[in-house]
């Protein structure tokens, strides 16, 4: 080999150079940060699903006695290389080569050569994931040089090599067939040109974390996680080879589950396999899971890459579903695998770089279904009481609630028809809804929440509320006052107790300003409590008013609005023209109102991820039905407080105008504003 060889003047000087006008270094860049693992894991994955891709028969005869896979690292004082080669397979078979390929053109299947080199090349057949040029691109990334080489012996005989660069300006590539090929590898690299059917992919000097991984045997572990199937079912061998040694790689112990495995009393396992296979109709197709099989360890954690339920589609790793219960969660360990037809249906959306599926209706499906495996294993298994569905209640009640509170927030100024209006959360009986001679009024109740939601988180204070009092009589009377908080009917904090003689007033008399921080030791438990208010006669001890306030420690209240809030899904209404609606706003009668919001959307799925995303989705939503309201509202004359109307974040005028264009503009600018002030509250 040349010393002083620079690929540069090699790629510059060739006959066949293709150049992308493209930054193609931070496009590998870009890349490996898709990666949601290690480089070395990336390249593990998608070396290997290349090679699985190509082999020639998938039996259990043909590829344990000619399939195989190997890493070879060779360290030499002038360069560095990782050889990835596979055995058994098509080679890159085909004339064509990437200058041959359109940017929109989808080349035959044969033509391997000219599908794999195309790095750019995005498209990609659902038949062939090893197609989309997103491995190649990690590949150059694992390279220092950024440089890769490439040959294969094919079907045929025929010979071919290339090689390619990553550059700020393009990604330059060119081959040599036959005997060209063969003299320009041995040249550039020092070696002797692939010698059996198959392809070898040389990274030239690569990062030190891959090496590393190769040394500390991480990338041995990656990849008998990754692929342990394909080495129990067909006897598949992988090999890393690096200083004399050859790493064979074996599935890890605890693998496969079966029926058969032996239970302890501290070891559990749930298996749905053969008869058990679990069946799912998706879009009028019937499809199979052919097995999901689960175990846990009570009194050890998995090995961390094992935790969850790996999600295997074609026999590769693709994704986890994590088991519910937080306790346990590291200590559960498992595996699906589907049917052809369910594991062709997945191909078609698994995302480019193998690390799942795209968030869309076949996966979420079977993900529900493996979550309420999980949940029937920590049932009736672990001892666990999980229930998935009572979760998803349970934090969508909690958005809605969240989001009503914000959306009262936002619209607190807004001049609703009075017969519209939600009361406010927390009132159990009114400030007096009957008009009284003597009684009290509860002023300055200021929860320390945007929407002013009656909730108090541990460490929160509720400061500087109090009562009024006021005696519309001619005559003096000698009252009582007790104020004090409650859990059910047990007081669990008083507030005050006194005596006093209440004198005729015109107006109202302020009593002592009063407030209290939510402490464990007040507040044992998350739930409803109660500060109550009342007024005696200290003669006849008749209770002369009584006031009650509602309000909740670490949870939200049901919060009222405008209008009625119901989650539903809309594809089971049988109403094609809303079934991909998000919300739909309803009139009742008596002016009342219900808005509905679609959980069946892939918007309402998306941000179902966790509460808070939820919640800001939500409180856009109620906003937008509470802004389609008013302005029904304002059409048809019913807004009362004509000078609240300056509070509005629209001109009625000129949303009820005749041009389609000022409409859209006022509506724009509303939805502007909206947006605005619940991201400044959420």
């Amino acid at each position: 080999m040349e010393k002083d060889f620079n690929i540069k003047d090699l790629l510059e000087k060739g006959d066949e150079l293709r150049e992308r006008p493209a930054d193609y270094i931070q496009i590998a860049k870009n890349t490996l940060e898709s990666y949601p693992l290690s480089l070395e894991h990336g390249i593990q994955k998608d070396a290997i699903q290349n090679g699985w891709d190509a082999c020639i028969k998938k039996t259990q005869n043909y590829v344990k006695n000619n399939w195989k896979f190997e890493f070879e690292l060779i360290e030499r004082p002038d360069l560095k290389m990782l050889i990835m080669s596979d055995f058994g397979t098509h080679g890159l078979s085909g004339k064509m080569t990437a200058k041959d390929v359109t940017e929109d053109e989808n080349p035959p299947e044969e033509e391997r050569w000219a599908r794999w080199e195309s790095l750019a090349f995005g498209k990609g057949d659902e038949e062939n994931l090893g197609a989309r040029g997103q491995g190649k691109m990690i590949f150059i990334a694992a390279s220092k040089d950024h440089a890769i080489f490439y040959d294969s012996l094919r079907g045929d005989g025929s010979y071919r090599m290339g090689v390619t660069q990553a550059t700020h300006k393009g990604c330059p590539i060119l081959h040599y067939d036959g005997d060209d090929g063969r003299k320009k590898i041995e040249e550039c690299l020092g070696l002797k040109a692939i010698d059996h059917q198959g392809t070898r992919v040389i990274i030239r000097n690569p990062e030190e974390e891959v090496i590393e991984s190769i040394k500390n045997r991480d990338l041995l572990r990656f990849v008998e996680e990754t692929w342990w199937p394909i080495i129990i079912k067909f006897g598949a061998e992988i090999n890393i080879k690096y200083e004399g040694n050859i790493l064979r790689a074996n599935p890890p112990d605890f693998f496969p589950i079966t029926k058969k495995t032996e239970e302890t009393k501290t070891f559990k396992i749930w298996c749905k396999e053969d008869k058990d296979e679990i069946e799912f109709k998706f879009e009028k197709s019937q499809y199979k899971i052919k097995r999901a099989c689960f175990a846990c360890d009570l009194e050890k954690d998995a090995p961390e890459i094992h935790r969850g339920v790996a999600v295997f589609r074609g026999n590769m790793k693709v994704d986890i579903v994590k088991f519910p219960n937080k306790i346990l969660r590291d200590k559960v360990y498992g595996y699906v695998e589907f049917e052809p037809d369910l594991d062709i249906a997945l191909r078609k959306i698994e995302l480019p770089n193998h690390y799942g599926f795209r968030d869309i209706g076949i996966w979420r499906k079977i993900e529900r279904i493996i979550e309420e495996e999980l949940e029937m294993f920590g049932n009736k298994k672990l001892g666990l009481g999980i229930d998935i569905r009572e979760r998803e209640k349970i934090r969508r009640s909690a958005a809605e609630n969240k989001a009503v509170s914000i959306m009262r927030a936002v619209t607190k100024s807004w001049p609703f028809s009075k017969r519209n209006r939600g009361g406010g959360g927390g009132d159990e009986d009114g400030d007096g809804g009957t008009i009284k001679e003597i009684g009290l009024r509860m002023s300055n109740l200021n929860f320390p929440n945007p929407g002013n939601a009656p909730r108090l988180n541990y460490g929160e204070s509720l400061d500087g509320f109090y009562a009024k009092v006021f005696n519309k009589t001619e005559k003096k009377l000698q009252v009582n006052l007790k104020a004090f908080v409650l859990s059910g009917d047990r007081v669990v904090l008083d507030l005050d107790d006194r005596s006093f003689l209440l004198k005729p007033t015109p107006g109202m008399s302020d009593i002592n300003k009063y407030s209290f921080k939510a402490t464990k030791k007040i507040f044992p438990s998350a739930g409803e409590y109660k500060i109550r208010f009342s007024l005696r006669n200290a003669e006849t001890k008749k209770t002369v008013d009584e006031i009650t306030r509602r309000f909740w420690i670490e949870m939200d209240p049901k919060l009222s609005g405008p209008f009625e809030i119901r989650g539903l899904p809309f594809s089971e209404l049988q109403k094609p023209e809303i079934e991909k609606s998000e919300w739909q706003l309803y009139p009742e009668g008596d002016k009342k109102y219900t808005l509905y919001y679609n959980i069946d959307h892939p918007t309402y799925h998306y941000n179902d991820e966790n509460e808070y995303r939820l919640t800001n989705y939500l409180s856009e939503i109620f906003c937008m039905g509470a802004l389609q309201m008013l302005v029904k509202q304002a059409e048809d004359g019913e807004i009362e407080d004509k000078e609240k109307m300056k509070n509005l974040p629209f001109d009625v005028d000129r949303l009820l105008s005749d041009d389609p264009k000022i409409i859209y503009a006022e509506l724009t600018k509303a939805i502007g504003v909206i947006r605005f002030d619940i991201n400044n509250l959420i």
